[in-house]
């Protein structure tokens, strides 16, 4: 191997490592951070969708918990049957 062909190995090992590193670190995040009504900060998970939302009070993350969409069978069961 000649210098040249080091040098390009090297550099090529330091670009990898730089991007290896950015990946991991900076992008991307786990959270993503939003601003309801610019007065509560709620961050979302992004792999699994999960929100909580900062107490300001404590200082901790409270989770949010989904309210039942009306595919769930628990609202079908819930509610009568529709009058004719």
């Amino acid at each position: 191997m000649n210098k040249t062909s080091i040098r390009r190995l090297v550099a090529s090992l330091i670009c990898t490592a730089i991007l290896a590193l950015f990946a991991i670190f900076v992008w991307p995040t786990r959270f993503r951070y939003e601003h309801i009504q610019n007065q509560i900060l709620v961050r979302i998970d992004r792999f699994t969708d999960e929100m909580s939302y900062l107490d300001v009070g404590d200082g901790k993350w409270t989770d949010i918990k989904p309210s039942p969409t009306p595919a769930s069978k628990e609202v079908y069961k819930a509610q009568p049957p529709p009058t004719p």
